[in-house]
This record gives C-alpha cells, structure tokens and sequence, in this order.
C-alpha cells in the first residue's frame, strides 16, 4: 500500500467527501481541457479559410491575421502540452 492510501481516514463519510470533491475537481479540469480544445480546432479551421483566401489587396491583411493565429496557436498548443505533462499535487 502506498504512502497516499495509508494517509487516508478510515471514516466513510470523510472518503465519501473526499470523492466528491476529486470527481468536482476532475469535471472541472475536463471541462477547461474541452474548451481549450475547442478554441485550438476553431483557429486551426480560421487558419485553413484564411490561407485559401490569400490573393488580392488584402492578401498582406490576411497573411498578419494568419500569422498571428499561428502564434495563438501554437501557445495554445504549448500550454496544453505542459498541462498534459504536469503531475496534479498528491499523484502517487
């Protein structure tokens, strides 16, 4: 048995709380994971319509709005990858 499971109460009611507030918790996590997920396929797709749109007057516009949303992006891409490797406090 790890150090974690011997630390835990012996009193259901406590590890009853204890589940809920990890399950609350992991909801909470899962949401903001799904939402960061989101915005990272909606810059990609703008990216995609903005790049088959490059030709005319405008074409520099749009080559900096591509540009700047690669940058989104890619910091969005950064910060999940942190996140993905980033023990949560009390992992075994």
């Amino acid at each position: 048995m790890s150090n974690a499971a011997q630390n835990l109460p012996d009193d259901p009611a406590l590890l009853k709380a204890l589940i809920a507030a990890l399950q609350a918790e992991n909801a909470k996590i899962s949401a903001t994971l799904r939402a960061h997920d989101q915005l990272i396929q909606t810059l990609r797709l703008r990216i995609a319509k903005l790049k088959k749109q490059v030709f005319g007057q405008s074409s520099e516009k749009i080559e900096r709005e591509i540009e700047q949303l690669e940058l989104a992006l890619e910091d969005l891409l950064i910060a999940s990858a942190e996140s993905e490797t980033t023990v949560p406090e009390g992992a075994p």
